[in-house]
Order: structure tokens, then C-alpha cells, then sequence
């Protein structure tokens, strides 16, 4: 049990932390990750960086992620948006930042990445709309190559003498499906 429970751990750090490309493809099974470049076609491009920490993190569990992105849309308007999830699934960098983009994070004046840019509300669920991409292909040799990835370089580490990991997004894309 305690193989299998440190196993698990190890797993879930390795998609973190991005060891392998093959650990990263791991998600793609989340709500808000679309598999097929025709999925996205004629999307809105939002792009940006984000911080998040995982609160009390043990290897699988968080008690909360808070997350804050900086994003800029297409047309040059940037904005800062923070938000936090309880007890976020961590199963994945993907599944992770869904549930910060279904929390609809906000502005410090009160505007949701919808507001700040113009779009218009959805009214469905946030994850049918905002969209992350993560398609990958099957090459001769057998490898995963990844073709499309929203979150490009992500580095969870530690802070030091807390039970927090911290997590930096330098590169992330969000699509807004019309």
C-alpha cells in the first residue's frame, strides 16, 4: 500500500513538474481540453503566464489552488485575474488549471476574462467555451509527440518551510470557442 501510495505520488509530481513529454500528454480527458485541431479552428486566442499554488499540497491532494494570470487577447488588451479552487483534482496540469478557469477568475475590479475582453458571457458552462488545447500524435517509433499544448513549461516546485507548491505557467494559451 505504501509502493503503490508513493507510486501514485511520483506520478502526479512527474505531470507537474513536466519531467517527460509522455507524462505531460497524460491529460486530455479533461472537460476543458480539446484533442483535434478542428475543435479550435477560428477560436479566440487568449494568451499570457500564470501562477498558481497548490495549498497544503501532499503529493496528490491540495486543500486550494489560487491561481493569477496575466492574459492578453488578440487585440492587444491585457489584464490581471486571480481566483482560488478548493480542494482542486490533481491529476493533471490540465485538470488543474480547468478548475481555475471554471471558477471564472476575476479582476480586482470584479471583471471575468469575459468582461475584460469584450466576449460575451456564456451561458453554459465556462469549460464548454474556455478551452485549453492538447493533441498529441502517435509516431512510427511508438513515441507521443506533442503537436498543440496550452501550457508550455511548467515548473511546480516546493516552498521552502511551507507545506505549499507553487507552480509558473510561462506560456499559456486559452481558445474561446465561439
Amino acid at each position: 500500500m505504501r509502493l503503490a501510495k508513493l507510486t501514485v505520488a511520483v506520478a502526479v509530481i512527474a505531470v507537474l513538474c513536466g519531467f517527460a513529454t509522455e507524462a505531460r500528454a497524460a491529460g486530455g480527458g479533461e472537460a476543458c481540453v480539446v484533442t483535434s485541431k478542428t475543435d479550435i479552428q477560428g477560436a479566440d486566442k487568449i494568451r499570457g503566464s500564470g501562477v498558481i499554488v497548490l495549498k497544503n499540497f501532499d503529493g496528490t491532494n491540495a486543500t486550494s489552488a489560487d491561481a493569477t494570470l496575466t492574459l492578453t487577447s488578440a487585440d492587444g488588451t491585457t489584464a490581471t485575474f486571480r481566483t482560488s479552487v478548493p480542494n482542486p483534482q490533481v491529476v493533471s496540469a490540465e485538470e488543474v488549471m480547468c478548475e481555475v478557469l471554471d471558477a471564472n477568475p476575476t479582476t480586482s475590479g470584479g471583471q471575468t476574462i469575459f468582461q475584460a475582453f469584450g466576449f460575451p458571457t456564456p451561458t453554459g458552462p465556462i469549460d464548454t467555451v474556455l478551452k485549453l488545447c492538447l493533441i498529441t500524435r502517435i509516431l512510427s517509433s511508438g513515441k507521443e509527440q506533442i503537436v498543440c499544448q496550452s501550457i508550455s513549461g511548467l515548473d511546480f516546485s516546493p516552498i521552502p518551510n511551507t507545506p505549499d507548491w507553487s507552480g509558473t505557467i510561462p506560456d499559456l494559451t486559452i481558445y474561446r470557442l465561439r
